[in-house]
Parts: C-alpha cells; structure tokens; sequence
C-alpha cells in the first residue's frame, strides 16, 4: 500500500512541476507577442480607475476577452499574485502573472 501512495505522490508531484513549466514557457510566449499590451488590459479591468483591480473587476474584464475562471481559479490567482492581501491587484502585483522570473 505504502509504495502505491509514493508512486501517487511522485506523480502528483511530476504533473505540478510539468505544469508550471508549462505555465512559464506560456508566460514567456505571450510576453514577447508584439500585440500584447499588459497596460491596456489592465487598464481595461480597473473599472473605477483606482489603479487596482478587484476580484469582481478582474473576472469581469476576463470575461469580456472571452475567458470564463471558475471562483476557485480567481481564488488561486488572488492568493498568488496579491502580495499584500488587500484583496485587490496593483498593476505590479498583476504583472507578476504574465513575466517569467529572469533565473539566469
């Protein structure tokens, strides 16, 4: 029993790295496109021009490109990028999502 849950975990483990190469290599791509602008889409989702986003403001403006998280993924994104907990995204905190850390 205790081998099959070591092999489950070594797989868990495997998918969650794979993904977040995936996630980088993504990242990276979208970043270097000549059309992608990560002001205008941020100043597309700061409704009220507060220069923050909040979670309302953020699935909005996702939505309206089209993109459709469910709670539990604008959940993720907020505990992840929201450094400072105060439940709303500065452009800086928001362009952590989309730029790859330079790890040379």
């Amino acid at each position: 029993m205790k081998g099959r849950e070591d092999e489950y975990l070594m797989g868990m483990l495997k998918g969650v790295i794979d993904m977040d190469r995936d996630l980088t290599n993504l990242k990276t791509s979208l970043s270097l496109r000549n059309d992608f602008n990560l002001h205008d889409i941020f100043r597309l989702m700061d409704v009220n021009k507060n220069e923050s986003i909040t979670k309302y403001e953020f699935e909005s403006g996702l939505n309206k490109m089209g993109i459709f998280p469910t709670p539990n993924e604008i959940y993720l994104f907020f505990k992840r990028y929201d450094e400072d907990r105060d439940g709303m995204l500065t452009f800086g905190e928001f362009s952590k999502a989309f730029y790859t850390p330079n790890t040379s």
